[in-house]
């Protein structure tokens, strides 16, 4: 393979074949040269080279497989997640993995839309080869021909079992707190530090005031803030400010309810 210029100063890559004329008495008298312009291929392969290093350092699972449905190529990641080795999974087909908890209906509809010649996204159950479930977010797409005609289907998957229960931690985590912040018997208010708003209320805040929680929201501190002359107005914005300005405060304020009481409350 040789790299050679043209006229224009261009540089082309030629794979060349060279053979040696001899004359009756042996001796070589030409050098008889054959040469093809690899260029384009030589581009195709550098992007190929790309797309399999880019594919085996991918940290999602990537999968191709024929229109037969049959595994052509696997990269790392695969399997490390499903604990097969290449050689056990080339030729076969991906329901190996099937933990047989995934839904008929997505395979149906992942199906239906693979024969559209479009691409399908959803959540596969699968069991890896030592019997271990996982849980993947999966998106598979056809791989197109310059032609437009469909050759292969291409699978990229990402593991989200570890995500999932994380989730479901933090939900069941946000359900006690949320229980406890709405059952609990003192108010609690989020107010916005710039304008005072009411962002938020808990159950114990519309006892107390008297007030829904709709209601409420509708309010800034000084709507619950009583209008006494123990209590100037500007006192509740003042302990805002100290909030925002030196950090947690302990302090009383005087408040007020729907009906219009006035009472003195810790904060």
């Amino acid at each position: 393979e040789l790299v050679q210029p043209r006229k224009d100063g261009s540089l082309i890559q030629t794979e060349a074949v060279m053979t040696l004329i001899t004359d009756a008495q042996g001796r070589v008298t030409h050098i008889q040269g054959i040469s093809r312009d690899i260029t384009e291929r030589k581009r195709a392969e550098a992007e190929l080279r790309k797309f399999l290093l880019s594919a085996e350092q991918s940290p999602v699972s990537i999968v191709i497989t024929n229109l037969a449905a049959e595994i052509e190529y696997v990269n790392e990641a695969f399997v490390r997640t499903a604990g097969y080795s290449r050689e056990e999974v080339l030729g076969q087909n991906p329901r190996i993995l099937q933990s047989g908890r995934t839904p008929r209906s997505s395979y149906d509809e992942m199906w239906r839309c693979l024969s559209r010649g479009e691409g399908w996204r959803g959540e596969l159950f699968n069991r890896r080869k030592d019997g271990s479930e996982y849980l993947e977010d999966a998106s598979i797409n056809p791989i197109r021909q310059p032609d437009g005609s469909i050759t292969h289907y291409l699978a990229v998957k990402e593991d989200i079992t570890e995500r999932r229960a994380t989730e479901a931690a933090l939900a069941e985590s946000e359900d006690k707190f949320r229980t406890i912040y709405d059952t609990i018997g003192d108010a609690i208010f989020v107010h916005d530090v710039a304008s005072g708003s009411i962002l938020d209320v808990n159950g114990g805040a519309c006892r107390m005031y008297g007030y829904s929680r709709e209601e409420l929201l509708s309010l800034d501190v000084q709507g619950i803030t009583a209008d006494d002359p123990a209590f100037p107005p500007q006192a509740a914005r003042d302990y805002m400010r100290r909030v925002r300005e030196e950090g947690p405060q302990s302090f009383e304020w005087m408040a007020r309810g729907s009906s219009g009481r006035q009472f003195w409350v810790l904060v």
